[in-house]
Parts: C-alpha cells; sequence; structure tokens
C-alpha cells in the first residue's frame, strides 16, 4: 500500500499531467494507470485536500462533475457550450471582482467562482465549416 503522502504526490502530478482542466474521475484513471493500488475513494479525498489547501483549484461546473486546475492563482475559466471542455481565460482584468459588487456590509465575501459559457475556437471553427 503506497503511502498518502507518495498517493498525493501522485494525484497532484496528474492534474498537473492532464493539464486541461481534469474531472475527478480522469485523474482517478490517470493515477490508476500509474499505480493500480490506489482507489478511486483516495483519489477523490486527496482532491478535496489540495483544494482545501489551495494547491489547486476546484472549478464548480453547474450541471456537470466539477473540475480540476493546478493553476492556482486568480483567474477565469470558459465551458464550450459544444465540446464541454474548460479554458482558461488569462485576458481579462484581474482585480479583485469583491470590490465590485454592492452593499456587502452585512456580508463577508470569502471566494468567488466565475465560468463563462461559450463557444471554444476549434467547435466555433467546425461549426462554421459545416
Amino acid at each position: 500500500m503506497l503511502r498518502n503522502t507518495i498517493q498525493k504526490k501522485l494525484v497532484y502530478e496528474a492534474v498537473v499531467r492532464l493539464n486541461d482542466h481534469p474531472t475527478a474521475e480522469e485523474i482517478y484513471k490517470e493515477v490508476k494507470n500509474r499505480h493500480t493500488s490506489v482507489s478511486r475513494a483516495t483519489v477523490y479525498r486527496i482532491l478535496n485536500q489540495l483544494a482545501e489547501q489551495q494547491l489547486i483549484l476546484r472549478i464548480q461546473v453547474p450541471d456537470g462533475a466539477d473540475s480540476f486546475d493546478h493553476t492556482n492563482y486568480p483567474h477565469y475559466h470558459l465551458q464550450c457550450a459544444c465540446c464541454r471542455r474548460i479554458f482558461d481565460i488569462q485576458k481579462i482584468a484581474q482585480e479583485d471582482i469583491r470590490v465590485c459588487v454592492p452593499d456587502t456590509k452585512d456580508y463577508r465575501i470569502t471566494g468567488y467562482s466565475i465560468l463563462f459559457k461559450g463557444i471554444c475556437k476549434q467547435c466555433n471553427h467546425k461549426n462554421t465549416l459545416e
């Protein structure tokens, strides 16, 4: 049986290696291909730990499985309506959006998640050819 620290390293490395906002299930399959003794529950638990420790980002996807991102500094994401893949958006002003939220004197905002919807360049190109 692998020690938890080795398992954590394997899971983190899988998130980095996949590099395309993988789901927990995709990460589990990647880890399982390399080390068959790692269980699905262990991978899911470690992903939760890594996200809580802010070593990776959890991207909450409405009507879909959460995805994970090894790029853990603040940035935005876009989900393609055709292929459902998630892409990084880097060219939006990175100022803290919490400043733009009106009337928060009675609240303490601790975080936020923004997922833009659209059509990626590849799907857009395919649609124009059809």
